[in-house]
């Protein structure tokens, strides 16, 4: 081999040298610097000037939409196209609903002002909708699940009320996620104007709501499947179970863990072996290992009751219609428990035969086949046993609810009118007859009861 041979070795062992140690460098530096910039707090301030620039820009589409509705010009409609869907334009005629464009997440959507008596049975009940209280002036309101900056206008019978949509709080799906065509950084959230934080963001020098900084742990389980798996809506089983995520994490160490131990099992078993004392250490380790697989068999038991105990989470496979991805994780999860134990068998049966000279059988196929079948009858058993106690005790519930909430407002009229439907000779004839239920039923609305 001659020295250009021998340079060039050495030219390719640099090289290989610079990418074996280089590109896991640069990706570390490269990484460092974006979570730097990401973690990095904004200027609250400018976005909240950025935000007052982009919600004067949405309004005033939502402005051109409602002076088009209220002049009833339809060419104009035509022209301006189909609203976007984060705006709601409701147009009422003499406080009669017309037409619409969107919904608001309301079920009443009645602006009439009227005397209403309120429910001795339901006195929390909503008898008014919020509708009534929006103004010509732009406010920020929550309805349902949703924020809006709404305003009104009217025109002689004419009444137009409009809404801009600037953050969904729905939990299940978004976690308080900002309207994206305002176009907020990620950084900042969205703070009513009774939390005293940030700039107030405002509207033609109407204070409308308050820009914050977004905390990191707030920015890590923002939005998408890590918030909806942190949820104490979609799993909470106690301290130990707070969240679906929480027994996530406890389930990979656990796994991590026993994994280890498996794949140094005979390195272990070897330096027990030579220990001084042989059977007393291989004894401890034993009875270590039995702890283990008592405690994850307990932990994988009680979650599983957990879980169906104190969530909707459907684990019962025949109901295909109930399955979500939930059912998919959970059982993932719990797999993963239940092949932690026959790895811990495994690990201990050598140790056993160590110190007793005999131990339990060798592993096989049929060994396998086994537990797999015994694990799969587990999960289907229990399933189904504590699923059906649960439904059991949703309906004693709900025939508890039943037998206490009464109409009181319905038991005075029946009483007031029920002397007159006893000599009501056609309701007498009638129930004479077969089939006659639904008859007699509005007979008695229509003629008594209105």
């Amino acid at each position: 081999m001659n020295d250009s041979d021998r340079n060039m070795g050495r030219a390719k062992e640099k090289v290989i040298r610079l990418l074996r140690f280089g590109i896991p460098l640069l990706a570390v530096v490269l990484v460092a610097v974006i979570t730097a910039k990401s973690l990095r707090p904004g200027n609250v301030e400018k976005a909240a000037q950025r935000m007052e620039e982009t919600l004067s820009s949405r309004m005033h589409v939502l402005q051109r939409f409602i002076d088009a509705n209220l002049a009833g010009d339809e060419e104009q409609i035509e022209r301006l196209g189909d609203l976007p869907e984060d705006m709601v334009v409701y147009c009422y005629e003499n406080d009669t609903l017309r037409t619409w464009h969107n919904q608001f997440p309301l079920r009443n959507d009645d602006i009439s002002r009227r005397m209403i008596l309120p429910s001795l049975t339901r006195p929390r009940e909503e008898i008014s909708s919020p509708l009534v209280e929006v103004t010509d002036i732009p406010s920020y309101v929550n309805y349902g699940p949703k924020w809006y900056v709404v305003k009104s206008a009217r025109e002689g019978s004419k009444t137009i009320i409009a809404g801009l949509e600037i953050m969904d709080g729905n939990a299940e799906e978004n976690s308080e996620t900002v309207n994206r065509k305002l176009m907020l950084n990620p950084k900042f959230s969205v703070a009513p104007l009774s939390e005293s934080v940030g700039p107030v963001v405002s509207l033609d020098g109407e204070p409308l709501f308050k820009i914050a900084h977004e905390s990191i742990a707030t920015s890590i389980t923002r939005g998408g499947v890590i918030a909806r798996l942190f949820s104490p809506s979609v799993f909470s089983g106690g301290p130990l179970f707070s969240s679906l995520g929480a027994v996530l994490l406890m389930t990979l160490g656990i796994v991590l863990v026993v994994s280890v131990l498996f794949a140094y099992r005979r390195k272990t078993r070897s330096f027990l072996l030579r220990t001084k004392h042989r059977k007393r250490n291989l004894a401890i380790y034993s009875f270590i290992l039995f702890i283990m697989l008592a405690a994850i068999a307990v932990f994988t038991h009680s979650f599983f009751r957990s879980v169906i105990q104190n969530s909707n989470i459907t684990l019962e496979l025949y109901k295909l219609g109930e399955l979500s991805w939930y059912t998919g994780l959970v059982y993932v999860m719990l797999c993963s428990l239940l092949m932690m134990i026959p790895m811990i068998v495994r690990m201990m049966v050598p140790a056993v035969r160590s110190i007793f000279g005999f131990g339990p059988l060798k592993d096989s196929v049929l060994g396998r086949a086994a537990i797999s079948v015994t694990f799969a009858a587990y999960l289907v058993l229990v399933a189904g046993d504590l699923g059906f106690k649960k439904e059991q005790d949703r309906v004693r519930v709900w025939a508890n609810r039943l037998s206490i909430e009464r109409d009181i407002s319905l038991e005075l009229s029946l009483r007031r009118i029920e002397d007159r439907i006893a000599t009501d000779q056609m309701i007498a004839a009638l129930s004479a007859l077969e089939s006659t239920a639904g008859v007699i039923q509005n007979r008695i609305v229509e003629t008594y009861m209105f």
